[in-house]
């Protein structure tokens, strides 16, 4: 017969507070978050998220590997990078894991056409007559990366701001690169998973594309890249949610960035079943 274990309650003089502290991380992540919620610009809406990917070492460029068996977060001063490419296979598995998880009427598909230009982001509908969806750059993003040895991926948190921009002025600014989106979103509540398939490719050194000094067959071919991210959404409840923090007042701010947190580490934690 198995062992069996039985819990006993703590005395409550064996406690040293009645408030239990949050984990280091966690805690870490909700001043990160708060500290862009304290801007609140008028003039742009804030985005918060998380991807999905590998940190490597930037002399190796294999995976960081720390003498620890649970979750850190990276210090800024390390050298490494963050991937979020996943192969093919991981992200089918993660997408299979999510319909299998997330009603259907919670599930929603789009394809859509990015032109990344210097000056901002035009996303067009992608049909024979395009359509301008949005018109966008990102200011004063920052990221912090956090480590999970433990499980097959790596997770990347960002802040930043998205400010609306005017698409005839950003087409007239150098074009970086082109990319199509085939994504599958899932919605949450408080927040939204988007599974997204892209074929891209660079267009920074063919600036006169558009015209007959450079042939369509003389551009690159497209590459194609597989993402998962995660983001809080609306930002508005966890706005509301924050003041009520800051104040000291009821509130559900930690309980919103602990299940975002630990959603980004469910899908971090998926590995891709053996054939």
């Amino acid at each position: 017969m198995a062992k069996q274990f039985r819990l006993f309650p703590v005395s409550q003089s064996a406690i040293l507070s009645e408030e239990m502290p949050i984990s280091s991380s966690l805690e870490h992540l909700m001043m990160f978050f708060g500290s862009y919620l304290d801007k609140d610009k008028e003039d742009a809406s804030l985005e918060i998220e998380a991807r999905i990917g590998t940190i490597v070492s930037r002399e190796t460029q294999q995976r960081v590997s720390l003498p620890i068996t649970t979750e850190a977060i990276i210090s800024k001063s390390y050298p490494s990078n963050f991937l979020s490419t996943l192969t093919e296979g991981q992200f089918k598995n993660i997408v299979y894991f999510l319909s299998s998880k997330i009603p259907s009427e919670n599930h929603v598909k789009s394809v859509t056409r990015d032109m990344i230009h210097r000056g901002g982001r035009i996303t067009l509908s992608n049909d024979d007559n395009p359509q301008t969806l949005a018109c966008i750059s990102k200011d004063n993003k920052n990221n912090i990366d956090m480590t999970c040895h433990a499980l097959p991926f790596d997770i990347r948190f960002s802040a930043a701001f998205e400010v609306e921009k005017d698409p005839n002025i950003v087409i007239t600014t150098p074009i970086e690169y082109e990319r199509g989106k085939i994504r599958d979103s899932f919605f949450l509540p408080n927040m939204r998973i988007d599974a997204t398939q892209t074929h891209h490719r660079c267009l920074s050194k063919f600036r006169d594309w558009e015209t007959t000094e450079v042939l369509p067959t003389d551009l690159p071919e497209f590459e194609q890249s597989f993402e998962i991210e995660i983001e809080i959404t609306p930002m508005s409840e966890l706005k509301k949610e924050y003041a009520l923090f800051k104040n000291k007042q009821p509130n559900k701010y930690e309980s919103i960035i602990s299940s975002f947190v630990s959603n980004a580490k469910i899908l971090a934690s998926l590995r891709q079943p053996k054939i």
